[in-house]
Order: C-alpha cells, then structure tokens, then sequence
C-alpha cells in the first residue's frame, strides 16, 4: 500500500508529544481566550498606528515652540532625519539658514518666525544634543 502525501497526512503527523498531537493555537483548553485576545490585540492596532500618523514630525521632533515652523521649513525639501542629525550651534543653524535662502531657494522666514526656529533647533538638535555617533569636531571651535 502506497502512503499518501497529502495535506490530511501532514495534518495528522504536525507536531506529537507523548504519542498525541499537539493541539494548534486555536484548539484545546483556553482557545476561546486566545482567540479573544488575538481578536483584541488586532482591533487596538489601528489606534496605536492612528496616533503616530497623526504627528508629521515623528518622535524625534520634541514638542516646543517653534517645533511646526522647523519641522515644515526643513521638511518641505529633505529628511527630517538630516535636521536631528546635524548637532550644530545657533551661529552655524543661522548660517545654515542663509545658505538654504541663497544657495537652495528656500523662502526666507519672517524675522519672529526666524528667531523661534533658531532657538528650537539650537535647543533640541544644538551642539549639546549632538548625536553620540558624531562625537566631538576637534579642530573646530565651537561657535555659540
């Protein structure tokens, strides 16, 4: 006699212990308990995924003054991620600023608009907040 190959044979011979199957996920003791909490674990998913689409800016933005006029400036044109990553000071932020005017055509923001997105950026992504993996410049002076 021939053994069959089908899948009612794999079925039968998945996983023994003891000379007896062991019960998949959903069969045996506690499944309805385990059916529920699968259940509930998927309908919290869209509320946690709901909450981070709501913020444009993500996690490493900190909240703050001046927190959505940096992050629309510098996100109408790159990565929000090249911004957390500079660790630069006021002076170089404001330099920095002038250049995207003159050289990469961006708008140049209002004086007040300006100020607040110099202290938000010299605050949370200033040279105190320098990404550990960039380490210190030692030939350069640090400009404040």
């Amino acid at each position: 006699m021939t053994q069959g190959h089908g899948i009612g044979d794999r079925m039968r011979n998945r996983v023994v212990q003891g000379g007896r199957p062991v019960p998949g996920p959903f069969r045996g003791p506690g499944r309805r308990l385990r059916f529920a909490a699968l259940f509930a674990g998927a309908l919290a998913l869209p509320a946690f995924g709901a909450a981070a689409e709501d913020d444009p800016f993500g996690p490493d933005w900190p909240e703050g003054p001046g927190r959505e006029e940096a992050g629309y400036l510098c996100g109408a044109c790159h990565s929000l991620r090249l911004v957390t990553q500079q660790g630069l000071s006021r002076s170089a932020w404001d330099e920095t600023l002038d250049w995207m005017v003159e050289e990469q055509e961006m708008d140049e923001p209002e004086p007040e608009e300006r100020a607040l997105i110099l202290s938000y950026l010299s605050e949370h992504f200033g040279i105190d907040h320098r990404p550990s993996h960039l380490g210190a410049f030692p030939n350069q002076p640090v400009q404040n």
